[in-house]
Formats: structure tokens, C-alpha cells, sequence
């Protein structure tokens, strides 16, 4: 034990352990170690290993060394680099090996797991497509918010060294509205904008926007932008205003209706994709929700005060929600993808049933996806309104253009080659 830590416990002691309840139970320490694997052999390339509970935005990070081992000391992580992580006992805590930037791999498994005092051994494997992502740092003058429903209620939270931020809102009518500059409106100025009064509440380093959970306005995004940062004004690095440099958050409404009629998609990226955080308890007791990955295997979970088992809600694929009874409305929460494209790993036949992870329509035709099911062509099948629409890719052309890649909305894709192929979907916002 270091002389540091002797330090801290005499420090606790003579201040009322005021750390143990700044930062919950306090526990001694917790090391955890590794390696990190792909196909069984240990990586070559640095990787960062991150550690969090229920945003992803708000996570402990290391990076593994050239040999694909990496060391944690969380408790050290926490106390020593003002990193905004709440350790507590008996409480549940994720790990993973994140996808970010180009890197398109990921954790096999999002490992769950409850840290205890003393060391601890977990080896991670990576797989094209797995783990979380994680978001690019935000630009200069801009700042990332953090977006969950809290109640009936959806809220946006800010760090605490924002002072005095600027937040703005955007809002659509279920369409997918979402634009990078036009349309945004300032809700939040160091206060509420008096014009949003009876829409808004403030909270601790946050907003609280009431009554929009399974309600309210179909759709809705926030960026926020430092104190004293002009929106309009030409950002040194992105060359594009602050406003349409500023990353955003959002919400968005997905009706549904009673029976296995329900074919949806996550349109966001999701700080936690586990489906008690993006669902939760909105559906009635016995709904179930049912997806299928590539291999063909079905996955099936059911809600009765809460879900039979985990199970992650990712964006890119769609899934079916047969609804027990009523009509309600889903609402999903997440991060608005800032990258430029999505990379979509198809199969051959009808084994893909996905979704769109942007906030706006896309047309076939620039969704690029017919290129990728080049000369053997293929078929898009989408469920909406007690019909299918099965537009076909065939001789270079879709046989129709009417339908639309559309947020929310999950879809099936044919692809009559054999062996799989990366569906490279632009971002056109």
C-alpha cells in the first residue's frame, strides 16, 4: 500500500470521511487486469479499455500496451484524475473495449461486473462490429451534453465546469427534421429563455425538458455551445459556424400499436445500450421485443415489471415489438452520430434486419446501398401500416424509389450474394 494512500485514509478519518460520501461507499481499492484478444490472439495495436456505469459519457478510461495487456486501479483512476465517476458499493459497473474514430471492432461482450476490494482478472475479446462507441472530443467552444429520461421527463446535463452554458433546440414532427445550423432556437442562456418557461426547468448542471417521455413534441435535439460563444461565428476547427460544429443530442418518439406489428430501429448512438436503460419500463407487461443477428439466431426478451434477461439494443439493426395492449408511444434518447459514415457488415440472404442510426430520411439512392448489392442485386422489405414495402435492386436500379430510410423504422435486407460485404452508409447532415 502506498504512502499515498496511508495519506488518504488519515485525511478521511479527520474530515468525517467526507469523500466516502462525496463518492458513495468508499472501498480501498479495486485493480483490475487483463488481456485483450482478437481471434484469440492478443492485440499488437493500443486500445483503450474504458470502465463506467450508465453513460458512457462519463467513463474511466486506460489503454492497453503493445501486448494487449492493460492495468486499472480504479479507485486511483477516480480520486487522482478528477474524472466524473461515481464509485459505489453493490452497484453494477460495465467494461468494454469501445469502437471509435476508424476502429471498427469492438467487445465481444460488454462485461458486466460488481468491483470489490483487491484484484481482479478479466481478459476481454474484440470482434468486427462490437462494443460501445464512444464519441470524438467536442470542438473548441462547443461543449457535449448528456441526455436521459428522468420520469415523464427527458433531461440534459452538461460537466460542471461549464459555467453559464448556451443550449439549443431543434424540434420536427416525427419526419426526421434534424439539421446540422437551420431551425435551432436558444432555450438556455446561464437560465431558461423566458419563451420556454413553461417548457423548461433547470436542474443542476442541466435542463430539464417536462412532459416528454411517451409525449410531446415527436422529435427534439440539443447542442450547447460555451458562455460568450457565438453561434454564427466560423469555428477554427472545423471550419463550419459553432453551431453546426456543436455535436447533439436528441429524442424521438416512436409510435406503436397493440400486436406484432412494430418494426423499430434506434436512431441514435445510445450512452448505455442495454435495453433496461434505452426502453426501460415504458411498455405495458407483457410486451416482447425480438431481434435477429446474422447467423439467424433470434433473440427474444419479455417485460413484466422488467426484462427477462439483458439484451442490447444497438443502432444499425432493427428490431420487432409485439405490444400486449394500448397503443403507446416509445421514446429513445441518445447521442446524434457526428461521424462521417456507418459501416454495416451485410449477409448474404435474408438475414439482416436493420436500422437507421441518423435522425433524417435518407433516399435509396444515397444511402449507397445499392452498391454494395451490386450486379446479384437484392430487396429492402420494410413493415409500416399493415403493408410491406419491398423495393428490389436489380440491373444496376431500384425498381422504387418511394420508400425512404427513415429513423425509428427497422428494415430487412436481401442480399442475393453469397458471403458478407460492408454497407458504407454516408451521414447527409
Amino acid at each position: 500500500m502506498t504512502k499515498k494512500f496511508y495519506l488518504i485514509i488519515i485525511l478521511l478519518i479527520a474530515t468525517g470521511m467526507a469523500l466516502a460520501q462525496t463518492h458513495g461507499t468508499f472501498l480501498p481499492y479495486y485493480f483490475i487486469k487483463g488481456v485483450v484478444r482478437q481471434g484469440g490472439v492478443p492485440i499488437t495495436l493500443q486500445r483503450k479499455v474504458i470502465f463506467y456505469k450508465n453513460d458512457i459519457g462519463r467513463r474511466l478510461q486506460v489503454q492497453t500496451d503493445l501486448s494487449g495487456n492493460y492495468e486499472m486501479n480504479i479507485y486511483e483512476v477516480d480520486y487522482y484524475q478528477d474524472v466524473p465517476v461515481t464509485l459505489e458499493g453493490n452497484v453494477r459497473y460495465r467494461i468494454a473495449v469501445p469502437r471509435e474514430g476508424s476502429l471498427t471492432t469492438g467487445t465481444e461482450e460488454v462485461k458486466d461486473l460488481i468491483v470489490e476490494e483487491g484484484h481482479m482478472t478479466l481478459d476481454l475479446n474484440i470482434i468486427e462490429g462490437g462494443g460501445p462507441e464512444i464519441p470524438p472530443e467536442a470542438p473548441t467552444g462547443t461543449m457535449s451534453l448528456f441526455i436521459e429520461r428522468a420520469g415523464n421527463d427527458v433531461e440534459i446535463t452538461w460537466e460542471a465546469r461549464f459555467v453559464s452554458p448556451q443550449v439549443y433546440m431543434l424540434t420536427g414532427d416525427g419526419a426526421g427534421r434534424f439539421a446540422s445550423y437551420e431551425g435551432w432556437a436558444r432555450v438556455y442562456n446561464g437560465g431558461i429563455d423566458p419563451a420556454y418557461a413553461a417548457q423548461f426547468s433547470t436542474i443542476t448542471n442541466g435542463i430539464r425538458h417536462r412532459d416528454q417521455v411517451g409525449r410531446g413534441t415527436p422529435e427534439a435535439y440539443y447542442k450547447g455551445l460555451q458562455a460568450g460563444i457565438d453561434p454564427a461565428a466560423i469555428n477554427p476547427e472545423t471550419g463550419s459556424s459553432n453551431l453546426a460544429s456543436a455535436f447533439a443530442v436528441g429524442k424521438f418518439n416512436i409510435p406503436l400499436i397493440s400486436g406484432l406489428s412494430n418494426m423499430a430501429a434506434m436512431p441514435f448512438i445510445p450512452s448505455n445500450p442495454d435495453i433496461s436503460s434505452v426502453i426501460g419500463a415504458q411498455l405495458p407487461n407483457g410486451t416482447v421485443l425480438s431481434m435477429r443477428d446474422p447467423t439467424g439466431r433470434w433473440d427474444e426478451v419479455s417485460y413484466a415489471g422488467g426484462w427477462s434477461s439483458a439484451l442490447n439494443i444497438n443502432p444499425d439493426y432493427g428490431f420487432w415489438i409485439n405490444v400486449s395492449s394500448g397503443s403507446p408511444i416509445l421514446t429513445l434518447v441518445g447521442n446524434v452520430y457526428p461521424g462521417s459514415r456507418r459501416t454495416i457488415t451485410l449477409y448474404g440472404g435474408l438475414n439482416n434486419l436493420l436500422g437507421s442510426a441518423y435522425p433524417i430520411q435518407v433516399d435509396l439512392n444515397s444511402s449507397l446501398l445499392g452498391g454494395t448489392l451490386a450486379a446479384e442485386g437484392g430487396k429492402l422489405s420494410a413493415f409500416a401500416d399493415g403493408r410491406w414495402d419491398e423495393p428490389e435492386y436489380r440491373g444496376g436500379a431500384w425498381t422504387s424509389l418511394i420508400y425512404k430510410l427513415k429513423p425509428g423504422k427497422g428494415f430487412w435486407v436481401n442480399m442475393n450474394a453469397p458471403g458478407t460485404r460492408p454497407w458504407n452508409y454516408p451521414r447527409l447532415y
